[in-house]
């Protein structure tokens, strides 16, 4: 995986709706890599979102789902490109993938999120600073300020699962302070 990521620019893309009001299509296509986060990437197949989401895909990192499984074959036919796919399950007692945490970094996260699980953006975020990349730009990425474009929950109203604040925090102090992640929405 190196290849993919060494001296590249990298645009990784969340599914905050307020991506909808940007106009950073061209920018993020713009990028050497393009990563999609979870159903992501369904929105570069969509005329409509180019302008806001741009329609480039080279990585799409996503948790397992077993709802993925047609989800992914509809992509495959629907995406002009091939995409490489990096699965981001994770289980602390046992990485089965390559590009899970180290467990003790997924339980020291998962501790200053009060033991939530921790979302597929912040992994793929921590996954991305083990390569020496040229840039990495976040797209979409808000907390949950406001929903995701396919749950119209908030932070508020969605806090079963994640703890969106400690994990916003936690980018804050670990990678948006590093001058190589610019956060851009």
């Amino acid at each position: 995986m190196k290849e993919w990521f060494d001296n590249k620019s990298i645009a990784i893309i969340g599914n905050a709706k307020s991506l909808f009001d940007k106009t950073y299509g061209d920018e993020i296509d713009s990028h050497d890599v393009v990563i999609r986060i979870n159903r992501g990437i369904e929105i570069c197949t969509q005329p409509d979102n180019i302008k806001t989401h741009g329609k480039k895909v080279d990585v799409w990192c996503f948790n397992v789902y077993n709802s993925l499984k047609n989800f992914d074959d509809d992509m495959k036919n629907r995406l002009p490109q091939t995409y490489k796919r990096i699965q981001m399950n994770y289980d602390p007692n046992n990485r089965k993938f390559d590009a899970s945490m180290p467990r003790e970094h997924y339980l020291e996260i998962s501790e200053q999120c009060k033991g939530k699980n921790i979302t597929t953006g912040l992994r793929m975020l921590h996954y991305i600073t083990k390569f020496n990349t040229k840039s990495v730009d976040i797209y979409g990425f808000d907390w949950k300020e406001t929903p995701t474009y396919y749950n119209n929950k908030s932070f508020k109203d969605d806090i079963r699962n994640h703890d969106y604040i400690k994990e916003k925090d936690y980018c804050f102090k670990h990678y948006f302070n590093t001058g190589k992640f610019i956060l851009k929405s």
